[in-house]
Order: C-alpha cells, then sequence, then structure tokens
C-alpha cells in the first residue's frame, strides 16, 4: 500500500512538473512577444 501510495506520489509531481514547464515555456513566449511587441 505505502510503496502504491509513494507510486502515485511520483506520478503527481510529474504531472505538476510537466504543467508547470508548460505554463512556463506560455509564459516566456508571450512575454517576448510582448517585448518584440514594444521595440
Amino acid at each position: 500500500m505505502d510503496c502504491k501510495k509513494k507510486h502515485q506520489l511520483k506520478r503527481l509531481m510529474l504531472f505538476v512538473c510537466s504543467r508547470i514547464s508548460v505554463i512556463m515555456l506560455f509564459f516566456l513566449v508571450s512575454l517576448s512577444r510582448l517585448l518584440f511587441g514594444l521595440t
């Protein structure tokens, strides 16, 4: 049971990390687009 819970937590962390990286990538792209739009 404990091992299964640890595996679930690992999957959750992986999902959260991928979601955060996607959000950060999108934020960086929009930020650079905004900066290029100003210049």
